[in-house]
């Protein structure tokens, strides 16, 4: 057996990424936004709230 035959098979999906004015009016209300970079830098994403 491989490790490959014992990993599910998922369906990856786009990401939808927010407007700015949705993320601030987000933070605004005391919600948590996630802020990411490029793929091509870190790939990384930060939590932010406020």
């Amino acid at each position: 057996m491989s490790a490959l035959s014992i990993v599910p098979k998922t369906k990856i999906t786009p990401v939808n990424i927010s407007p700015i004015e949705d993320i601030i009016a987000d933070m605004a209300a005391g919600k948590i936004v996630i802020l990411v970079d490029e793929e091509d830098r870190e790939n990384e994403g930060d939590l932010i709230l406020a």
